[in-house]
């Protein structure tokens, strides 16, 4: 997850967001930020290179892919009886369901 950066009195510590300055410096509107998953600030104002070129980079190696999503429940799971050889059983059989 991408966490911008914020300063203050001498001290660097994670912020909550980006601000709209730095989203604008990037090339991002809020909305588009707010889709894309990067945090937003609304209620800064200040403006850093740090999170500038975070944000830069991050757009250019793209959001993080979503894990694929498991495979689809095995047909046991599904309440379609096997046989013993892993191929559904008799099409009377499929047509039950096991519940």
């Amino acid at each position: 997850m991408i966490r911008a950066l914020v300063k203050r009195k001498r001290r660097v510590r994670p912020g909550r967001g980006f601000s709209k300055a730095e989203l604008r410096e990037a090339g991002l509107s809020v909305k588009e930020a707010l889709k894309l998953g990067i945090p937003v600030d609304v209620r800064r104002s200040t403006r850093h290179e740090e999170n500038i070129e975070a944000l830069k980079s991050f757009l250019v190696r793209g959001p993080r892919a979503k894990k694929p999503k498991e495979a689809e429940a095995s047909d046991q799971m599904r309440g379609i009886p096997m046989s013993r050889a892993g191929e559904p059983a008799s099409k009377s059989a499929s047509k039950r369901i096991i519940t």
